[in-house]
C-alpha cells in the first residue's frame, strides 16, 4: 500500500510600512527662509532658527514619534526653547524634545526662542504625521 504525505506550505506574508510624510509651509505666517529635506530628515530654516526633525516609522495603528532639535545663531546660551505640537498636548522646552502623535491630522508646530521672559523669534510649520488614523 502506497502512502500519501502531503506537505501544506506555510505562507508568510512580510508587510514592510513606507512613510509618506506631507510637509506644508503655511502661508500664515509665512516662513522666511527655507525647507529642505535630505533622507528622512526634514529642515526647517528662518531667519537664526533651524528646526531639523525626523520621525518613527508609523505602522498603523501605532503612534508615530517625532524627534526634533533646534539650533540657531545669534541668542545666548539663556535662551529658553519652547515647543508647541499643536495637538493640545503639553508644550515642551529644550533645545532635543520628543513628542508623540496619536493620529493623522495635520498639526502646526510653533517653536519659539524666548530670551529674559520675552519671545525674541518664531518659526511655525505644518506636519502630517501619520499616527493611529
Amino acid at each position: 500500500m502506497k502512502q500519501i504525505f502531503l506537505f501544506f506550505g506555510v505562507m508568510m506574508l512580510f508587510f514592510s510600512c513606507k512613510k509618506t510624510e506631507i510637509v506644508e509651509v503655511p502661508t500664515d505666517p509665512q516662513i522666511s527662509g527655507s525647507l529642505t529635506f535630505s533622507g528622512d530628515t526634514t529642515y526647517v530654516k528662518s531667519k537664526n532658527i533651524t528646526i531639523r526633525y525626523n520621525s518613527s516609522d508609523a505602522c498603523h495603528p501605532s503612534n508615530e514619534v517625532f524627534f526634533y532639535k533646534v539650533t540657531t545663531t545669534n541668542y545666548s546660551s539663556d535662551a529658553v526653547y519652547s515647543w508647541n505640537f499643536g495637538d493640545g498636548k503639553p508644550n515642551a522646552i529644550g533645545q532635543f524634545v520628543q513628542h508623540i502623535y496619536n493620529d493623522n491630522t495635520p498639526v502646526t508646530l510653533t517653536l519659539s526662542v524666548i530670551v529674559n521672559n520675552e519671545t525674541k523669534e518664531q518659526i511655525t510649520t505644518s506636519i502630517k504625521p501619520i499616527g493611529q488614523g
